[in-house]
């Protein structure tokens, strides 16, 4: 779903308002995000499944610092993340960090916690940080979208006020 908004942003951004969108950043980052959330789904799918064909014999080392690296890139974006909802940025990182600690193979376990975790606790976490990340990203994109469509009015009405007075 999150990757959708993100296409569809860009979409709108790119036919609308070209300018706004690369000069502002606002391409960059949804194409960012749409990025993060495809890399999220596909270690979801190796976390349900066990593996997964794309990523082979991967260590799940390197997908967690994988993990790390894509939130580090969040922070070049720190412009979005500032005027974003960051409470519900933080509750998608919070769920999805402890969706992934409960997970059996998951990083409780390789810092030598028994997997003792309550599997249910994991799968909710995992929801709830889903729901958070599209509620972050849906909300992020709407205001987004509503600037630059009010910003597009108002240039349009003063064009069309310099044009009605000589």
């Amino acid at each position: 779903g999150s990757t959708i908004v993100c296409v569809a942003t860009l979409f709108a951004l790119r036919s609308r308002w070209p300018a706004a969108a690369r000069a502002r950043g606002a391409e960059a980052f949804f194409l960012y995000t749409a990025l993060l959330t495809a890399f999220l789904a596909l270690e979801d799918s190796r976390a349900q499944h066990g593996s997964f064909p794309v990523y082979g014999d991967v260590p799940v080392s390197l997908a967690y610092a994988a993990y790390g690296v894509l939130a580090l890139g969040m922070l070049g974006f720190e412009r979005f993340v500032r005027r974003s909802d960051r409470l519900l940025l933080l509750a998608a990182v919070v769920f999805l960090a402890l969706s992934r600690a409960t997970a059996e193979g998951g990083w409780a376990s390789h810092l030598g916690a028994p997997y003792g975790l309550n599997p249910v606790a994991g799968e909710m976490a995992s929801v709830w940080g889903v729901v958070c990340w599209l509620v972050y990203v849906l909300r992020t994109a709407t205001k987004y979208l509503n600037v630059q469509q009010a910003k597009h009015q108002a240039a349009t009405k003063r064009q069309a006020a310099a044009r009605a007075d000589p």
